[in-house]
């Protein structure tokens, strides 16, 4: 009786000490690539590149100083919001993004992109025409609460980051 009660302590601090240390690879689907079109009062250096649209009541909020085609909002109205959410990926001039990866660990999503480079054949005006893609990530595994996103290249840089509450 005495090692068994030494066994469950044994397990309990083996499950409290691994606490959120796996990972989990997110299945993604682009939803359209394209170029918007930027406000004159705002720069396109200063958009987010990261917008993450977890509800229906974000669609018309996410990017305000930029307009999208409508085609944007359409894709989002048709998303379930239960088994999914959103991601606008906000290039600033260069419109290929190729998405390595997206990795789940504890309350962190890591999307990673190999390239953040014009593509051949792609028209943009500097300071007006912000490229971008959107996505849907599947919400597989634990959600509920602040999850903290994180833009960046496969060797490590850092694009930007931002705190999002997915439901």
């Amino acid at each position: 009786m005495k090692n068994l009660h030494w066994l469950l302590i044994t397990v309990v601090i083996a499950l409290v000490m691994t606490g959120c240390k796996t990972s989990q690879s997110l299945s993604f689907t682009v939803l359209e690539d394209g170029v918007s079109f930027a406000y004159e009062d705002s720069t396109v250096d200063s958009l987010p590149k990261l917008v993450i649209i977890a509800s229906p009541d974000e669609i018309a909020s996410s990017m305000p100083d930029v307009e999208f085609p409508t085609s944007v909002s359409e894709h989002l109205q048709q998303m379930d919001f239960t088994q999914s959410f959103g991601v606008l990926l906000q290039v600033n001039q260069k419109s290929d993004i190729t998405i390595t990866q997206i990795i789940s660990k504890c309350a962190e999503v890591t999307i990673e992109v190999s390239s953040y480079d014009v593509g051949p054949g792609n028209y943009v005006l500097r300071g007006f025409t912000p490229p971008y893609r959107l996505i849907s990530i599947a919400k597989d595994g634990k959600w509920g609460e602040d999850i903290l996103f994180i833009l960046k290249m496969e060797k490590g840089e850092i694009i930007e980051q931002t705190t999002h509450f997915i439901p």
